[in-house]
């Protein structure tokens, strides 16, 4: 196992140099849609629970049915095309390393981490609602209410916790989707992540590079779900590390 992926069938370089270019950039975006996927999909999630059969939980259930349904390339396209034809603006198309200038770098990425974060904040806040309206009803819960504790401490130290699991675990499989999604939302932003190089190998039928892609994908992929699985200890204690 030497770890050499060979040479471009296009322009007869080695692979790894060019896929180290791009690793980190879709690693960043991933990251970014995870974290903001996440922290808006648990924050909707409890706030449409506590709501239960509301007219804030209807809204935010018929909001989280429209991010599931819509696919994240006609996200990104009309995040491009419309606001141009809208108010003749659109997002910055050419991009800047973060050594170049971080500030407009973090603007770049932002914006299509925001599109792909779009579907998991979706399947996030539903799973969300779910399970907390499950652990509400436990019989802790209701103690934990007769004793006298507001609200707020009762859903943030006694049930948010228990309620992760599935939403941890739904996290770290919609990762995979992630970086499928980032395939097209790179090409159309113009970012040059792994994904707009698989396109572009595809295109070129430039076989070893696509083959190193499926690897690294694959390895990135496995690594987060054994962050999630390590995570679990941590959220439940009855859940051991040996």
């Amino acid at each position: 196992l030497q770890g050499d992926l060979g040479n471009s069938l296009w322009n007869q370089k080695p692979v790894l140099p060019e896929l180290m270019k791009r690793v980190p950039v879709t690693i960043e975006i991933a990251f970014l849609a995870t974290l903001i996927g996440s922290i808006v999909g648990v924050t909707f999630g409890v706030i449409s629970a506590l709501r239960q059969d509301g007219l804030v939980d209807y809204l935010l259930r018929s909001v989280a049915i429209a991010g599931i349904s819509l696919p994240n390339f006609a996200i990104a396209t009309f995040v491009v095309v419309m606001p141009a034809i809208w108010w003749g603006v659109s997002p910055t198309l050419r991009y800047v390393g973060p050594l170049e200038d971080p500030f407009t770098h973090f603007k770049i990425v932002l914006v299509p981490a925001l599109v792909l974060s779009l579907n998991l904040a979706a399947s996030v806040m539903r799973l969300s609602r779910t399970t907390m309206l499950e652990v509400l009803r436990q019989d802790y819960i209701r103690t934990a209410r007769a004793k006298g504790l507001r609200t707020i401490d009762v859903t943030i130290r006694h049930a948010l916790k228990n309620a992760m699991i599935p939403v941890i675990t739904l996290t770290g499989l919609q990762v995979a989707f992630l970086i499928g999604g980032s395939v097209i939302v790179e090409s159309v932003f113009v970012i040059p992540g792994l994904g707009r190089y698989l396109i572009t190998a595809i295109d070129q039928r430039d076989y070893p590079v696509i083959q190193a892609i499926v690897v690294w994908l694959g390895i990135f992929v496995m690594l987060v779900n054994l962050v999630v699985d390590m995570s679990y200890a941590w959220f439940d204690p009855r859940i051991r590390m040996s």
